[in-house]
């Protein structure tokens, strides 16, 4: 018996594995599998017995599976096929009811012989290593299975395909996710007529998206379920209804759809921001180039100084081995201008880095939207407007349903000074996903400021919530000072220049790395320096 396995003589003895053995057997996971329960326990007890040399394909098949003694394992497929499933179904066992069990029956790939072990030396068997050697993370992969049809109309079989056939096609069009083919779900389903457990581990998914479809009264609803794979815990559900008298099939179709991905597979979706925030909080070393992107999403989750620094310093090491790959060069670009313009960086050595960047993805790969939101960034520094907007209109086209990515871009063109344009995709990426980063409310906010409406502007002041920013201090303390709110502009303004000690002699340059339009500077600059006088800065 091998070194990892519990002997009989061990603290947990072969009369206790049975127990367990027993115990799976009559689970949920194998109620219905008479085959793997038969294989399972052949070849658990054949182990016991301290017969595991005899334990071949040939011996299963005739033993177990009642082939003839002519069976030739080249032929019949029948074992190798059996005993992928029953790995299958202990994993999805262990997942689920048997999380808590003692021992774990596993039978590792290569082998028809179970290894008998706890759970907890299992689970530090597959912790990361000390030695620096570890299984790298990659991008968390989802599996649309195909949606249930509850309508009692089976002509309505090809609208519920269709729903999770363009689910499929739409979420791969997302940097952020890696999804299986739908193809390759629903003929792997159609071949063995196995369920959602089988799936998630034949595919070895990280997320799993359910559906249903139900009508009433010419109304037609869709009801779809993000299941979180590692603990089989829903992260997200809705439903969504329409009325079949005023859209075909393929219009609603498509309005599902639309719905859908962005609040699963965007930048700020649930599975984003449910993935990369898991992996943060684990400490890693030597990351790859995957694990790179996590920490740079990350930090477009969450924008803080520490979290800038951490994605710097490991993108930036990151270069040396893939300086031909654009999105991390995009990336990077972001990160020089961010630390310019949000974390007090010298700008002649970082923004002459990142315009490097950002025209070096760009010639790699003109149709990546990282690399445009790069280059709105870096001309938005240099001033070139038109450039802005037509990196920006870019964004748009590569993918229109990327939520965060049309906001971003709508964000961009309204700094231009073009309002309604910029505003009404910032509307359009905001209907498409509710979650949005704060400082999209900055262009709301200066148009306030355009307009005068000073009350409207303090709203959206006090929603630009970046506690690490001195940008959100700032702009409050501007607004209260046009209210007449001596007091409150002070304290504000207090809190701003704590945050950036510079503000006070050169506020010019910081609120010109945003705003674009000399005049509403002029303004800005103004309030700014009456306050520093008044408390004496």
């Amino acid at each position: 018996m091998s070194s990892n396995n519990i002997k009989a003589e061990s603290l947990v003895n072969s009369e206790e594995i049975l127990q367990f053995l027993g115990k799976i057997i009559d689970s949920e996971q194998f109620s219905r599998q008479k085959s793997l329960k038969k294989l399972l326990r052949y070849v658990t007890e054949k182990t016991l017995q301290g017969e595991q040399d005899t334990i071949k394909a040939y011996t299963i098949a005739v033993d177990v599976f009642d082939r003839p003694t002519s069976f030739d394992a080249a032929t019949d497929t029948i074992v190798r096929v059996q005993a992928g499933k029953l790995r299958r179904t202990l994993e999805w066992y262990y997942r689920s009811i048997g999380s808590d069990d003692a021992v774990r029956i596993h039978i590792p790939k290569g082998t028809y012989v179970p290894q008998f072990i706890s759970q907890t030396e299992f689970f530090e068997n597959r912790a990361e290593p000390t030695d620096g050697t570890r299984e790298h993370a990659r991008l968390p992969r989802i599996g649309i299975m195909p949606f249930s049809n509850e309508t009692g109309d089976l002509e309505q079989d090809v609208f519920s395909t269709g729903v999770a056939e363009q689910l499929s096609d739409e979420l791969s069009r997302f940097n952020g996710v890696q999804v299986v083919s739908y193809r390759s779900v629903y003929k792997y389903i159609e071949q063995t007529e196995e369920g959602d457990e089988h799936v998630i581990c034949r595919f070895d998914l990280d997320y799993l998206l359910t559906g249903s479809v139900y009508h009433h009264n010419n109304v037609t609803r869709t009801a779809v379920n993000l299941i979180d794979c590692s603990s089989n815990n829903q992260v997200w559900s809705d439903r969504f209804e329409d009325e079949r008298s005023v859209k075909t099939y393929f219009q609603i179709q498509d309005a599902i759809v639309d719905k859908i991905i962005p609040l699963i597979g965007d930048t700020f979706g649930v599975i984003p921001r449910n993935h990369f925030k898991s992996y943060i909080e684990k400490s890693h070393a030597n990351v790859n180039l995957v694990e790179g992107y996590f920490y740079f999403y990350y930090y477009n989750l969450n924008l803080t100084p520490e979290n800038h620094s951490r994605a710097y310093r490991l993108l930036g090491g990151l270069k040396t081995t893939h300086g031909q790959d654009p999105t991390l060069l995009a990336m990077l670009g972001v990160l020089e201008i961010d630390a310019v313009v949000l974390f007090f960086g010298s700008y002649e050595q970082h923004v002459p880095a990142a315009l490097e960047l950002a025209y070096k993805a760009l010639q790699l790969d003109p149709s990546n939207q990282q690399v445009h939101f790069t280059m709105c960034s870096a001309m938005l520094l240099q001033g070139s407007l038109d450039e802005v907007r037509y990196h920006a209109s870019q964004i748009v086209d590569i993918n229109p349903k990327a939520a965060y990515m049309k906001g971003v871009a709508g964000w961009f063109i309204a700094l231009t000074g073009d309002y309604d344009t910029g505003l009404g995709l910032i509307e359009e990426s905001k209907n498409l996903n509710p979650m949005y980063p704060s400082w999209f409310h900055l262009p709301y906010l200066l148009k306030c400021f355009q307009q005068k409406d000073y009350g409207s502007a303090l709203k959206e002041a006090h929603l630009f919530s970046m506690a690490d920013f001195y940008w959100g201090p700032m702009l409050r303390a501007i607004t209260y000072s046009y209210l007449d709110k001596r007091d409150h502009a002070q304290l504000e303004y207090r809190k701003a220049i704590e945050l950036n000690p510079d503000l006070v002699d050169t506020p010019r340059k910081y609120i010109s790395y945003f705003v674009t339009q000399p005049e509403l500077v002029d303004q800005m600059v103004d309030c700014l320096s009456r306050l520093a006088g008044e408390i004496g800065g």
